[in-house]
């Protein structure tokens, strides 16, 4: 009777008991300090005759939030924000540990996300939330779970207005910082506004060389899009080695399983913008960059829309100002009005 590890080291405790008839139970539970809790609350309903085979049996209700993560990984590894599930999956353990899922409040969840708050932009937040969600939510459809703890917890307010794009001096920093891989990387990413998964799950047989252009399989409106490339890029494009067997452009970036290994490429990442001493900058601000520099060049909202591939041309507006012709291009037309405009008289009584 008592406490034990099924393997040895792994973290995972396990109880055994006696119920109500005599017959030895166990159940797997989690961290040892909470499985010693769940044992003397276990002993005490069989003093109280309060015990439920069921309540062990078949309702899983002792499986743990690394299992659940598992299960909900295991069939997720098709979605191309995979790579995101594995960070929220890291993020969550290091808060919950091996505790077992149905241990798990909607308090707790709050808590860990109003802590993170503090230090990290709403959306990351709310990417942490949908994360567990839909792994508290999977279990719950596979029965393995009677309810979720996520439910009615809302998410962060947004703001997704950054106006954060990389300037000459910090351009030429970064570059000399990054391996060769990642400034490849990075001279295509600023240069054409792809956004992060676009361009890192491109195939070669999407970059159209003699024609430069790029074909986006699947963009962010779930529609086939298509990029131009400068000479820039094309150069850059022709510069990346291939990999005998393998149609990905970006190969040197995913893992055996194919995956986009994350947790390596913004570790290197972040090192050299620490290097660089460049702050506050992330990697989809390379597409800020992009669109910044053609409305500086006065390419025009509906050029730098287009090429942004932006679902409205409001959300190229936060680039407006930054176009030196914009405004004065618009107030210009006044000049000389009089001498291009038909004399008008007004009549008296009309």
């Amino acid at each position: 009777m008592g406490l034990y590890e099924r393997v040895k080291g792994s973290g995972i405790w396990n109880i055994r008991f006696a119920d109500q008839t005599g017959k030895i139970v166990r159940e797997k539970v989690g961290m040892k300090s909470y499985a010693r809790k769940m044992l003397a609350l276990r002993q005490a309903e069989v003093t109280t005759g309060k015990f439920k085979r069921e309540d062990v049996k078949g309702k899983h209700i002792n499986i743990t939030l690394s299992e659940i993560f598992k299960d909900y990984l295991e069939v997720s590894r098709h979605l191309k924000y995979f790579d995101q599930l594995q960070i929220g999956e890291r993020f969550w353990l290091r808060k919950f540990g091996e505790r077992s899922a149905s241990s798990i409040k909607r308090s707790d969840i709050e808590k860990g996300l109003n802590d993170t708050r503090e230090s990290r932009e709403p959306a990351t937040c709310n990417r942490k939330l949908a994360c567990i969600r839909a792994v508290y939510n999977h279990a719950v459809n596979n029965e393995k779970l009677d309810k979720s703890p996520c439910k009615g917890i809302k998410p962060f307010q947004e703001n997704n207005r950054r106006d954060r794009w990389l300037l000459p001096d910090e351009e030429s920093r970064l570059l000399s910082s990054l391996p060769l891989d990642l400034r490849q990387a990075s001279i295509i990413a600023f240069n054409t506004g792809l956004r992060k998964t676009e361009q890192f799950s491109l195939k070669w047989s999407d970059v159209d060389i003699q024609n430069k252009t790029i074909t986006v399989r699947e963009s962010k409106s779930g529609r086939k899009d298509y990029v131009k490339m400068c000479q820039t890029v094309v150069d850059t494009f022709s510069r990346i080695p291939r990999k005998i067997g393998s149609d990905d452009v970006f190969w040197m970036f995913t893992g055996r399983d194919f995956h986009f290994r994350s947790k390596v490429f913004y570790q290197t990442f972040n090192e050299a913008l620490k290097e660089a001493d460049i702050q506050n900058f992330r990697w989809h601000d390379f597409r800020h960059t992009f669109a910044s520099r053609m409305m500086m060049k006065s390419k025009g909202l509906l050029v730098v829309s287009r090429l942004m591939r932006h679902a409205s041309i409001n959300m190229t507006m936060r680039y407006a100002h930054l176009d030196p012709l914009y405004l004065q291009d618009a107030v210009d037309c006044l000049d000389n009005w009089s001498q291009v405009t038909p004399e008008v008289t007004q009549t008296v009584g009309s």
